[in-house]
């Protein structure tokens, strides 16, 4: 871990000096809102525009660099460390500059950075989450739980518009994990209501 920390301080500082906005997500960004947990790669989020910016910056701080695929991932890598620039995520229902405008100030090893909000964390898990990766669902738990119920839910709602039957199936099973107080009871009833899994009351209808 502490050679990925190095080149992840590393990428973090050739961002910083070529002055792009960025935003840590991933394994590392799970530290800041959830509970730590190894981490092989980095992944940082760049708007699109910044895409090449980035590579060259990481190029000139001796990382290897490959254009992987240009409609959504660059790589770079140094000391057996990749790092990951992400310029799409899902397909482009997550909008990077919207993330990115998000973003907030901290510290995580000592490493000063920039980090996407718990919410988008949330967001982006519930998109990409597939059979082959499991883990998305157990970091997005772990951010609800670290959040100790102060999320902004109008705006992860919002941010997780295509994915609200996983979003609700992620509250629904985090309340029977340890999560009880930090998901309202609201925002399960307009879960259930916005994916059809519970009826809109009927004009006139009384409660017994």
């Amino acid at each position: 871990m502490t050679d990925t920390l190095w080149v992840f301080a590393d990428s973090i500082h050739a961002m910083e000096e070529a002055g792009i906005d960025y935003g840590v997500f991933g394994g590392i960004a799970i530290w800041e809102y959830g509970v730590r947990r190894d981490t092989k790669d980095i992944d940082l989020l760049i708007a699109p525009a910044d895409a090449e910016p980035a590579l060259q910056a990481l190029a000139a701080r001796g990382f290897a660099v490959e254009r992987t695929d240009p409609a959504w991932l660059f790589k770079a890598a140094k000391d057996g460390v990749d790092v990951d620039i992400i310029f799409e995520v899902a397909g482009g229902k997550v909008p990077c500059e919207a993330v990115l405008a998000r973003r907030r100030r901290t510290t995580i090893e000592g490493i000063d950075m920039t980090v996407i909000a718990p919410e988008d964390l949330v967001a982006i898990k519930m998109a990409v989450i597939a059979a082959h990766r499991c883990w998305d669902w157990f970091d997005a738990l772990a951010v609800i739980k670290g959040s100790g119920g102060k999320l902004d839910w109008d705006y992860m709602m919002e941010r997780c518009h295509d994915n609200l039957q996983r979003l609700l199936s992620l509250l629904l099973f985090a309340k029977s994990a340890g999560c009880d107080d930090e998901v309202p009871e609201a925002v399960l009833g307009e879960l259930a209501l916005a994916t059809g899994l519970s009826p809109p009351a009927r004009t006139g209808d009384s409660t017994p």
